[in-house]
């Protein structure tokens, strides 16, 4: 929760391979990233160890843009879309830093949300998009927008040496969310803010397996299921949430577009498949009770039982008791 320092570097003369998330420093020979990218050493390691950028000059555009630029990366989780993205993005804006966006990457290839969140961004932030041909590599002469390392790992238990969870500068979760919230357009989309109760749902895995009775039994539940909205309609649902009620996934991270008296309910349930790996599913402390902390929303871990399958395969399920989360409700309420 302490105060953090987050430095931007302005890097000029900088070559990006195409087909990754890289760039490679002529002047130094060797490669340079936003650190928050944590596989990103092991990669380099194994797929450009050594590069020459004069080898395939034929297939390499020089450019050169007229303000700083950021390059977006896609991803097939939404939540690192919003990690690796919008927290730059809004952070380089809260500093009144002008730039552009650049996609070099064929976004079509793309899990559907990162070409609607880079949409989203021309429509609401009119932000500057600049595509390119995301087969030619590109030696780029003027500025591009790179932060230091803001993400750290951290264990979630003091004897636990292997870390569990992201740890972001408060001031990412606090301050940020506000250059959305009162956007002006936004605020149109939105309306008057409500207090809805609302229920993450899963259709693919960790399914809820009585959820139809969960939601007869206590009717002010709002099911909602990410994956058939829109970007517009999932910051929606979180701005409008007095309670945000889900098991562990990508989704929570909307709670970063919630108000601060929004309370988060997660559902944990005990793992009796050994061979499951997904182990922030089972802690008691992840990056989403970060966020809901440092936001200072209210944030509750209920247990429900056993997990049956893997976490993150099709048709993997739990039970809720539902008496629980009608009790909790309740309080919250």
């Amino acid at each position: 929760k302490s105060t953090s320092l987050i430095e931007i570097y302005k890097i000029n003369n900088l070559y990006k391979p195409k087909n990754h998330y890289v760039f490679y420093s002529p002047y130094y020979h060797s490669f340079i990233s936003e650190n928050w990218i944590w596989d990103f050493g092991r990669d380099i390691r194994r797929k450009r160890k050594n590069i020459d950028i004069d080898f395939d000059k034929e297939n390499t555009i020089e450019i050169n843009f007229k303000k700083p630029v950021f390059f977006i990366s896609s991803t097939d989780v939404y939540s690192f879309f919003i990690f690796w993205n919008i927290f730059n993005i809004l952070f380089f804006i809260r500093n009144n830093i002008s730039f552009d966006i650049v996609v070099h990457e064929n976004l079509k290839k793309e899990i559907s949300f990162n070409k609607n969140f880079v949409k989203f961004l021309k429509k609401y932030l009119n932000l500057r998009i600049i595509y390119l041909n995301p087969n030619k590599n590109i030696l780029i002469k003027s500025e591009v927008l790179l932060l230091n390392n803001y993400l750290k790992w951290a264990p979630y238990k003091s004897y636990k040496s292997k870390p569990q969870y992201m740890v972001f500068p408060k001031e990412i979760i606090k301050d940020l969310p506000f250059i959305i919230i009162k956007n002006k357009k936004l605020k149109k989309f939105f309306g008057k803010p409500r207090n809805d109760v609302v229920l993450i749902s899963r259709e693919d895995s960790r399914i809820i397996k009585n959820e139809k009775e969960l939601l007869e039994k206590i009717p002010i539940i709002k099911r909602i299921v990410p994956e058939k909205l829109t970007i517009e309609e999932e910051i929606s649902f979180a701005y409008h949430a007095k309670v945000i009620i889900a098991p562990f996934g990508a989704a929570i991270s909307n709670i970063f577009f919630a108000r601060p008296d929004c309370a988060l309910i997660r559902l944990k349930f005990k793992k009796i498949n050994q061979s499951d790996r997904k182990l922030d599913l089972f802690s008691d402390y992840t990056k989403f009770e970060m966020m809901a902390e440092n936001k200072g929303m209210k944030y509750f871990l209920q247990d429900h039982g056993n997990f049956h399958g893997i976490s993150t395969q099709k048709g993997s399920y739990f039970y809720v008791d539902i008496k629980k989360i009608e009790n909790l409700l309740k309080k919250i309420i």
